[in-house]
């Protein structure tokens, strides 16, 4: 099994922010009061989450080409990740593409994130690294 170096933070993307968190583009926020929480864990299970079904892509490998792709997603009001938000925004090669999305789709429902006490759709933006030695590291 391949594995991937995953580093996962909220990344504040700065296309068409308004000052409320608000992306009109997508219908959702930023900036919430209660963010959507990955389930037993939050970041570090969603982190656990990727390790595991992430595969570093055959071309990628092959051709030694490492780097850090941005995704964005959207969480909807029911914690479910909206699949037609899925988005690499930023990816040093199209071969990460397709793995990065696949897995994300299989996330499992997260927690309903909330702004003024009332369930919002929440925009999240996180990178996740592929690096082959650490990949190497993993393996042995």
């Amino acid at each position: 099994m391949r594995y991937v170096l995953v580093s996962l933070m909220f990344f504040v993307s700065t296309v068409s922010y308004c000052q409320d968190g608000y992306y009109e583009e997508d219908s959702a926020y930023m900036v919430v009061d209660k963010a959507a929480e990955f389930p037993n864990g939050g970041m570090l299970a969603f982190k656990d989450f990727i390790y595991s079904n992430i595969t570093y892509p055959e071309f990628a490998q092959k051709n030694k080409i490492e780097g850090r792709v941005f995704v964005k997603f959207i969480i909807t009001e029911d914690g479910f990740i909206e699949e037609s938000s899925i988005k690499v925004l930023k990816s040093p090669h199209e071969s990460f593409n397709e793995t990065v999305v696949e897995t994300i789709k299989k996330s499992p429902a997260w927690s309903t994130p909330e702004l003024e006490g009332k369930a919002v759709r929440q925009r999240m933006v996180i990178p996740i690294d592929f690096n082959l030695k650490d990949s190497k590291k993993k393996r042995n």
